[in-house]
């Protein structure tokens, strides 16, 4: 929203799809270095340049949710304390990211210093392993609750509700056609719906941001 703030998107050399079906660990775990050190060198750019102490949110969604994280961890423990929230939108946390004291998950709207994570699928017989196969958290953006209390989406004329399947810890998006909501051009199955992440949501989130980011300058 650029009524309520600034944005700033850095370029970045990003993984393919390809990257992530590289069978030499070496050579694929070069390429991911490659694009975590360029979204950390832009973090301290930002940080040096063109923050000025204020209070920051960061984003990203799919591999961008890997680079919020990787902000994260990153980052010194002076300029987390300026962190409203990161939205780690479209890709799992770990309980290893857990670990790390400046990975703490959202527990609701109001908290700040926090990360919103969260995947969509039809069913957790859709899941996506590489993307939410080993998630420890999972919010519902539409209520902003952690445990299986449902909402009501509304999306392009068509309703369904969302819930947190505890166990997976995913977004389970119950009445949708997947023949509409399919991967958009990309190889993804039926039901898998990690490139509406940010759509569903998006006034949600929009919304959540502002208010965080309203709670953390009071």
């Amino acid at each position: 929203d650029p009524e309520h703030f600034n944005f700033i998107a850095p370029y970045y050399r990003q993984m393919t799809f390809e990257t992530y079906s590289i069978t030499d660990k070496k050579a694929g775990g070069a390429a991911i270095l490659r694009a975590v050190a360029d979204a950390c060198t832009a973090f301290d750019y930002y940080m040096e340049h063109l923050n000025n102490g204020r209070p920051f949110i960061i984003a990203g969604f799919s591999q961008g949710g890997i680079m919020t994280q990787m902000a994260l961890l990153h980052m010194t423990d002076e300029q987390y304390s300026h962190l409203i929230a990161a939205y780690s939108m479209g890709f799992q946390v770990t309980e290893k990211e857990l670990a790390h004291p400046h990975i703490k998950p959202a527990t609701g709207a109001d908290d700040t210093g926090v990360i919103v994570s969260y995947n969509s699928v039809e069913s957790t017989d859709t899941m996506w392993d590489s993307i939410e196969g080993k998630a420890a958290i999972c919010i519902n953006p539409l209520n902003w609750k952690t445990d299986a209390t449902p909402a009501e989406l509304v999306y392009d004329g068509d309703k369904a509700t969302v819930h947190v399947d505890k166990e997976h810890q995913v977004l389970i998006v119950d009445g949708l056609d997947p023949d509409k909501y399919d991967g958009l051009g990309y190889p993804l199955e039926k039901g898998v719906y990690h490139m509406w992440d940010i759509r569903f949501y998006a006034d949600a989130i929009n919304k959540n941001a502002i208010h965080r980011a309203e709670l953390f300058m009071k």
